[in-house]
């Protein structure tokens, strides 16, 4: 089976700094989100909520 995976960024900025907040999308489906001062912590915890939701899928 092959997966369409897609990312949504988008970046506020607050009067201390940005915060990223990253959509991980599978198949057309939000499977995480995730949020940080830096674009790859945000994307890392999106990540890994798609991760646990895709290994609870198949148990």
């Amino acid at each position: 089976m092959l997966a369409s995976l897609s990312w949504i960024e988008s970046i506020s900025d607050p009067r201390y700094g940005p915060t990223w907040t990253c959509i991980c999308k599978i198949d057309g489906q939000v499977r995480g989100i995730g949020t940080g001062a830096q674009k790859h912590v945000a994307r890392d915890i999106a990540a890994s909520q798609a991760l646990s939701t895709l290994i609870k899928r198949h148990q």
